[in-house]
C-alpha cells in the first residue's frame, strides 16, 4: 500500500480529483512591486532632504564647539586664568611659547625651581596640554587643520575654520583681542619711624624678581618713583632695603600678581626706618667726641717721640 503526502517541502499544493499540482511561490519569495519601489524610493529621497541638512548643521556646530573649547584650554595653558589664579606658561617661563610644543615639550627650558625665602617658582613646569587622540592632537583642530602659530606671539590662538584656509571670514580666533602679557609694576615704599611715615624716603632700593627664559632674575631700583615696564604676567616677588634712621639697615618683602594686558599694577612696601637719635643725644654725641681730640692728638704726640 502506498502512502501519499499532502503536499511536501517545495510548496507545492495538494493535487484534487487527479488533476496536475499548481505551483504556489512562498510569500517570502515575493518581491516588491513596481509601484512600491517607486513610493519607497521617494520617501527616502524626502527624508534625505529633510534630515541631510539638520545633520550637517549638527555636525559643523559639534566642531565650532569643539574648536572654542580647544582654543580656550591652549590660550588657558599659554596664559592661565583669573579665576584659578594660575599663570601658566608665562608665569613660569616669562614669554609667550614660540611654538605650541612648548606647551607639551620642555626642550632646553629649565625645570621649575622654587625662591625658598619667597614660595615662588620659576622654570617649566608643564605639560600644559595633553593630546587626544595621540601626543600631537592639541595642535590640529576639528577640521584636522594645525592651529596659527603665528598667532600664539599675540596671545591667541586661530583657527582656519571649516575651509581650511586662513584669511577669510570663517576663521575662528580666541581671544577675539589680541592680548598682552605684560604689564607695569609701581611700587611705593612707605617708611614708618614711631607715628611719622615717609613716603619713597631717601636711600632705598627696591629689587623685582622675574623669569627670563624660566630662570630667575632680577632687576633692582633705587631712585623713586620705583617704576619696573615689561613684567610679565605672573607671580613677582618684590623686596626692599632703606638705611635705617638710628643704625644698620630695614628690609621688607612681599608678592605681587602681575596681571598683564598693559595694565598698570600698583604695590605698597613698609619698611620701619627705626627712630632718628634725638637733639640731646647728638649734642652728647659731638660733646664726647670733641672731649676726646685733645687726648687723641696727645697719645699721637707721645707715639712720635717714642
Amino acid at each position: 500500500m502506498t502512502t501519499r503526502r499532502v503536499g511536501s517541502e517545495f510548496g507545492r499544493a495538494p493535487a484534487r480529483g487527479g488533476a496536475a499540482a499548481t505551483p504556489v511561490r512562498p510569500l517570502r519569495e515575493r518581491g516588491f512591486g513596481l509601484f512600491e519601489t517607486t513610493m519607497m524610493l521617494a520617501v527616502l529621497v524626502i527624508l534625505a532632504a529633510v534630515v541631510t541638512p539638520s545633520l550637517l548643521r549638527a555636525i559643523h556646530d559639534a566642531r565650532q564647539s569643539a574648536a572654542d573649547r580647544e582654543m580656550r584650554a591652549l590660550v588657558t595653558a599659554m596664559l592661565g586664568s583669573d579665576e584659578t589664579g594660575t599663570f601658566g606658561f608665562v608665569g613660569d617661563v616669562g614669554r609667550l611659547p614660540f611654538e605650541l610644543e612648548e606647551l607639551a615639550e620642555r626642550g632646553s627650558l629649565p625645570l621649575l625651581t622654587t625662591i625658598s625665602s619667597f614660595g615662588v617658582g620659576y622654570g617649566w613646569n608643564g605639560p600644559y596640554v595633553t593630546g587626544g587622540r595621540d601626543a600631537a592632537d592639541y595642535r590640529i583642530d576639528p577640521w584636522g587643520q594645525p592651529y596659527d602659530v603665528s598667532a600664539v606671539a599675540l596671545g591667541q590662538v586661530r583657527s582656519a575654520g571649516p575651509d581650511g584656509v586662513f584669511g577669510d571670514a570663517d576663521d575662528l580666533v580666541y581671544p577675539p583681542v589680541a592680548f598682552s602679557p605684560y604689564g607695569t609694576l609701581v611700587v611705593t615704599v612707605k617708611g614708618h619711624s614711631g607715628e611719622l611715615v615717609t613716603v619713597d624716603p631717601a636711600g632705598c632700593t627696591v629689587t623685582l624678581h622675574y623669569a627670563n627664559e624660566g630662570a630667575a632674575a632680577t632687576v633692582s631700583d633705587d631712585s623713586p618713583p620705583f617704576s619696573f615696564t615689561d613684567v610679565h604676567r605672573g607671580l613677582h616677588p618684590v623686596s626692599v632695603t632703606c638705611p635705617r634712621l638710628d643704625t644698620g639697615v630695614a628690609s621688607e618683602s612681599l608678592v605681587v600678581a602681575v596681571r598683564g594686558a598693559g595694565a598698570q599694577q600698583l604695590a605698597e612696601l613698609h619698611v620701619d626706618l627705626g627712630s632718628a637719635p634725638t637733639a640731646a643725644a647728638t649734642a652728647e654725641q659731638a660733646a664726647a667726641g670733641t672731649s676726646d681730640e685733645p687726648r687723641e692728638a696727645a697719645a699721637a704726640a707721645q707715639q712720635g717721640e717714642r
